[in-house]
C-alpha cells in the first residue's frame, strides 16, 4: 500500500529522485557560490571539488547522481546553474596559474566517479580515506605539476553518452 500512495505523488522513479533531491543540489549551489566568494583562485577550486566530495560522502544519493544523467528537468536546471559557477572557478584558477590549464569542466567527473569508488571500498574500514586520495589528485591537477595529456578531455556531449552507459 505504500508504494502505491507513493505513486500517486510521483508518477515515476525519476519524479521520485528529483523530488527527494531538490534540497541536495541547492546545497551543491550554495557550495559553488561559496567557493566563488574566496580571493584565491586555488583554494576556491580546491573549496569546491573538497565540499562536493563531502557532500557525496555524506549522501549516497549524490553519488548515484554523479553516476547518471540528471532525471528531471528542475535537476537539470540546477546542474546547470552549479556548472556555470564550477566553469567560472575553473577558468579563474587557470588564469591564475594554479590550475592545469587543459583542465576541463568534464574532467570532474574522473574525481566524482573515482571518489564514489573510494567511498564505496574504504567507508566501512577508513572512512575519511577519500580525503588522502583527493589530495593526491589536488597535486595532479596544479599547473605547475602538469605534463602533456596522452588523449583529450571528454566533450560534454561524450560526458552524458557515458553517464547514461
Amino acid at each position: 500500500m505504500p508504494c502505491r500512495h507513493l505513486y500517486n505523488r510521483f508518477p515515476t522513479r525519476d519524479a521520485l529522485i528529483a523530488a527527494a533531491v531538490a534540497d541536495r543540489l541547492e546545497a551543491g549551489g550554495r557550495v559553488a557560490e561559496e567557493a566563488l566568494a574566496l580571493p584565491d583562485p586555488w583554494e576556491s577550486f580546491v573549496y569546491l571539488v573538497e565540499k562536493i566530495c563531502e557532500l557525496q560522502a555524506s549522501d549516497r544519493i549524490l553519488g548515484e547522481l554523479a553516476l547518471r544523467n540528471p532525471p528531471s528537468a528542475a535537476v537539470e536546471r540546477a546542474r546547470e546553474y552549479g556548472h556555470g559557477l564550477m566553469r567560472r572557478i575553473i577558468v579563474r584558477a587557470q588564469e591564475a596559474g594554479a590550475l592545469r590549464p587543459d583542465w576541463t569542466l568534464e574532467d570532474i567527473a574522473f574525481i566524482t566517479w573515482s571518489h564514489i569508488s573510494v567511498l564505496a571500498a574504504t567507508s566501512t574500514v577508513a572512512p575519511d580515506l577519500w580525503r588522502r586520495n583527493l589530495a593526491l589528485i589536488f597535486d595532479g591537477l596544479r599547473a605547475k605539476a602538469a605534463h602533456p595529456l596522452p588523449v583529450p578531455a571528454l566533450t560534454e556531449d561524450q560526458l552524458m553518452q557515458a553517464m547514461r552507459g
